[in-house]
Parts: structure tokens; C-alpha cells; sequence
């Protein structure tokens, strides 16, 4: 997900894009608008008060409300004005808009505390998920284990100690985007150690083959010379209508050979039948024969 900053200058370009000056349609009832071609009442409906476009609630601010075509905030106040619409942000921990409209912390004061920017507490560190901030002690914290966004498994029973991710004694911890504890004694993608993955499966920390002739496909043992959907290679898919000959697919997409198309539910190669000539229900006259897809 994009930064809070991010986000509010995306809503502004799609704001202005579908901003729509407010005018009477012949198809809308006395006192409605039209407005991106549905017929709106600019008085009340919070996504376009008193204008097109004008919104008085989104995701990221909900509650607003539009009255007399206004917004108004559950607080009874218009909230903050920006150039896609009105929204009601809580001024006691609203990171952009601390203690009012447009105030918004800085990263030596990260947090809103009471609608006043503050430092995080001591041993802890900003980290800023989704569209807030969190004061996260990086030793402990599960979700930000020595860095921000650095998550331990905690679903394997992981956890953050001393700011590193430890997993039970039976699992081992392969880092990536977050850090995962795995039995690497039977893990396919992790066999005997972390990323070291098999073809076909994992027992005692080493991989097993398939047996001759057979070759080890997302956990499957298949024959590359006849599956259709591992055809000479793995994941190699044939098209629907062809089949795995000697680890290739031939056939064409009706089912028929590649030099044959289906004419009359029959396979038919069409540079030499006389009654598909050149194309299928393409007749040879009596006495003519089709050579290379003409009657002559």
C-alpha cells in the first residue's frame, strides 16, 4: 500500500479527473443533478455534496456526512478541505492532521498523541504500516524484528528475541521478505537447508528422485514424453486438442493433425480431398481432383 502522502495526491488527480460541473438533465427529477450520468441530490449525497465529485467521506476518512450541501463531520464541524473533498480525520491521532487541518508530523515526532506530535518512547522505533505509525521496540516486536517490517512466523510458532526471529527447536528460520520457519527435513523448497528445493520430494533433509524414466514436476513423478501438461519439459502445457508424442505436443488445436482440419466431425486434409477441397464442403466437380487445395 502507498504512503498516507502518496494516497492524498492520488485522490487529488482522481478527484479533479471526475469532478463534474453540476448541471440539470431532462432525465432527473426536479432538484437532482446529473453527475458522471446519474441523477444526484447535491443536498445530501456525501459523494457529491453541493457539487459533482465532491465527497464528504472516503476509506482512509469515513463519518463525514452531507447536509444542506455541506459536509459535516460527526463532530458537527466541516472537517479538513482538500482538493478532492471534505473528510472528518480525528485531530487526537491523525498523523497528517494533528491538533487540525493539515498538520502533520515530522519524523522526529511521529506520532499523535492527544492532537499533539510526539516522539516515540524510548527503546522503541517509528515504523509506518498502512496509514499510520507504529512505535515498535525492535527487539521484541513480532511483526518488526530488528527492522521495521521484518515479521517472524509467528503461525510456526516464531517469535522476536533480541531482535532476532527464533522458530521451535525443530523448525529452521529462512529469511526473505519475512522470516519463516520450515522443517527443512521435509520442506520441497527447503530441503536439508534453506531455498535448496526438489523436483520431486524431501525426506531427511535430502531430496528423492523418481524413478528411471520419471522426472520430478511440482511434487509429481511424470513421463516428459507423454504428459500433456509437462510435455519434454515441466510446465510445458500442450494446447487443447494436442498430445505429448515422444515429448512433443503435435496436433493442432482441433484435435486433427497439423496438416488436418475437421470437416464433418472427420479429420480432413484439405489440400487433397475431393470433397473438402481448398476448404471444408468445398466440392470437386465430377471428373476434377484436388491437388494442393484446388479442383483440377
Amino acid at each position: 500500500m502507498l504512503p498516507l502522502k502518496l494516497q492524498l495526491v492520488a485522490l487529488t488527480v482522481l478527484g479533479l479527473a471526475h469532478a463534474l460541473v453540476p448541471r440539470q438533465a431532462e432525465t432527473c427529477s426536479p432538484g437532482l443533478f446529473s453527475c458522471d450520468g446519474k441523477c444526484r441530490d447535491l443536498q445530501t449525497d456525501a459523494q457529491n455534496c453541493g457539487a459533482c465529485g465532491w465527497p464528504c467521506a472516503h476509506s482512509l476518512y469515513p463519518g463525514g456526512t452531507c447536509e444542506n450541501g455541506k459536509c459535516v463531520c460527526p463532530d458537527g464541524g466541516p472537517g479538513c478541505a482538500y482538493d478532492f473533498g471534505n473528510y472528518c480525520p480525528d485531530f487526537f491521532s491523525d498523523i497528517i492532521n494533528c491538533g487540525g487541518c493539515n498538520r502533520a508530523c515530522s519524523s522526529d515526532q511521529p506520532t499523535c498523541v492527544n492532537g499533539t506530535c510526539a516522539p516515540c518512547p524510548e527503546d522503541t522505533f517509528a515504523c509506518f504500516p498502512d496509514l499510520g505509525v507504529k512505535c515498535a521496540n525492535l527487539s521484541s516486536d513480532d511483526e518488526h524484528c530488528g527492522q521495521c517490517f521484518a515479521a517472524c512466523d509467528t503461525a510456526a510458532g516464531g517469535k522476536c528475541v533480541g531482535g532476532e526471529c527464533v522458530c521451535p527447536a525443530n523448525l529452521s528460520v529462512c529469511p526473505g521478505l519475512s522470516y519463516l520457519c520450515i522443517d527443512t527435513q521435509s520442506d520441497r523448497a527447503h530441503c536439508g537447508r534453506c531455498f535448496q528445493s526438489c523436483p520431486y520430494k524431501c525426506e531427511g533433509g535430502k531430496c528423492i528422485d523418481c524413478p528411471h524414466g520419471l522426472t520430478g514436476c511440482d511434487g509429481e513423478c511424470t513421463n516428459l514424453a507423454n504428459d500433456n501438461g509437462n510435455c519434454g519439459k515441466c510446465r510445458n502445457l500442450c494446447s487443447t486438442g494436442q498430445n505429448c508424442v515422444d515429448g512433443t505436443c503435435v496436433g493442432g488445436p482441433s484435435g486433427c493433425p497439423r496438416d488436418q482440419e475437421v470437416c464433418s466431425d472427420e479429420c480432413i486434409n484439405v489440400q487433397n480431398d475431393n470433397r473438402h477441397c481448398g476448404a471444408c464442403e468445398k466440392q470437386c466437380a465430377a471428373g476434377k481432383n484436388c491437388v494442393n487445395g484446388k479442383c483440377v
